[in-house]
């Protein structure tokens, strides 16, 4: 595997993360106003 594609798929994945984190804060905010 070359470097280019290491970096592309390490980017992909912290954006994904960064997505899926984002996409839970309003979830758990909610979850404790609930409780």
């Amino acid at each position: 595997m070359s470097e280019e594609i290491i970096t592309k798929i390490l980017v992909g994945a912290m954006l994904i993360s960064f997505a899926i984190g984002l996409a839970l804060i309003p979830l758990t905010t909610k979850s404790k106003k609930d409780k």
